[in-house]
């Protein structure tokens, strides 16, 4: 079957070093050669690509999509229409790793993106034509924010092997599920990384990715309450995210007591230190699979879904409640677009309940009644 590898620090390019580039061989471990020109494309050449997580998302779908055609012993440049739409089927019809059929979202994203390598291979002449077709369709994108902005007469192009979503309400944490949540974590940095997200509205990835650079010390800040730091965030775009002192304060606690513990561990590992804020109790860097399969795990347990947006999509529900400016909370969520911010526009203050206190101020007494210690 086609398998999946990253390349390393060795892997250079004009003498820079590029790790992490994706690219597939297949069973025979022979490279699937413009596969893995595409995936260099979009890793060195598109300057639109520029994530590692976004490298790895293309990858792993062709990767899925791949295996399917060595199971039907299929060549990549010469299916059809129906032979996609089998693959799509394919994955209602058969289990996930978790032992359920792939979610609607989970199955378009995947054909988008093959979709995608075929545009590319058609505009770099390795096919004639895509095993695809685009048709317009009318949609009723309702009484929207901005919709006066809208030209496309309410028609849009959709490729017409994707299937049907149901829009649904983003989904919040209330109070007492931030509690709970907060309290079944059994470590302290997961409560914090928690804490942070709930608290700036970062990304998972960024919240992941700060480096003890990024952490003011507690003696710098003394006498404030509210502390901006600055991050870079996705798409290489710097911006301003707001901490509390006290959960600065928490974070140095951190630094001091359980990080520094397994900064030992992590030396004896690699043979030198690493700026990474978070590490486990086996010295290595928390990644974002290992925080999601944490978060996942709390979910069962308390019988409601956990995941790292859903702390994002709280912090977006509450600011916007509080200070209903959706041009700051744009900025503050790094959004390219404030379409994308406003969604939260729809939100029913009456569904909001307790949940219009000062965002801070709210947090931080929340934080206070969940994590043992903290604050004081």
């Amino acid at each position: 079957m086609a398998e999946l590898f990253f390349t390393t620090d060795d892997f250079k390019v004009n003498g820079m070093s590029k790790p992490n580039i994706p690219f597939l061989v297949d069973k025979n471990m022979e490279p699937i050669d413009v596969a893995d020109r595409w995936l260099y494309h979009v890793a060195l050449v598109s300057g639109h690509t520029k994530s590692v997580n976004t490298w790895e998302t293309y990858a792993r779908a062709l990767y899925h999509y791949f295996q399917w055609l060595e199971t039907f012993n299929k060549k990549w440049d010469a299916v059809t229409e129906l032979d996609i739409a089998s693959y799509r089927d394919s994955m209602l019809e058969y289990p996930n790793v978790n032992g359920e059929p792939c979610k609607h979202s989970t199955i378009n994203q995947r054909i988008t993106i093959v979709c995608m390598y075929y545009n590319w291979a058609k505009k770099k002449h390795f096919i004639i034509k895509v095993p695809f077709e685009m048709v317009n369709v009318r949609v009723n994108k309702g009484d929207t924010f901005l919709k006066h902005l809208d030209a496309s007469g309410g028609r849009m192009a959709v490729n017409e092997l994707k299937m049907r979503t149901f829009k649904k309400d983003y989904e919040y944490l209330d109070k007492d599920q931030v509690k709970i949540v907060l309290q079944a974590l059994t470590t302290r940095r997961d409560q914090l990384i928690m804490c942070v997200i709930l608290q700036t509205g970062m990304r998972r990835e960024e919240v992941i990715e700060l480096t003890t650079d990024h952490i003011p010390h507690s003696s710098t800040f003394k006498g404030k309450t509210i502390i901006p730091v600055k991050i870079i965030g996705k798409g290489n775009k710097e911006r301003t995210i707001v901490f509390s002192a006290t959960l600065l304060k928490e974070i140095n606690k951190y630094m001091l007591t359980d990080r520094r513990k397994y900064l030992k561990k992590y030396k004896e590992k690699h043979g030198e230190g690493t700026k990474k804020l978070w590490l486990t109790e086996l010295g290595t860097a928390i990644t974002m699979r290992s925080y999601n399969n944490i978060l996942t795990e709390i979910g069962t347990k308390l019988g409601f879904r956990v995941y790292p947006h859903l702390n994002r999509h709280t912090f977006g529900y509450r600011f916007y409640t509080k200070t209903r400016d959706l041009i700051a909370l744009s900025k503050r969520l790094g959004h390219s677009s404030i379409m994308t911010t406003a969604k939260y526009s729809h939100i029913d203050p009456e569904e909001m309940k307790g949940f219009d206190e000062d965002v801070i101020n709210d947090l931080e007494e929340i934080f206070g009644e969940s994590v043992e210690g903290y604050g004081d």
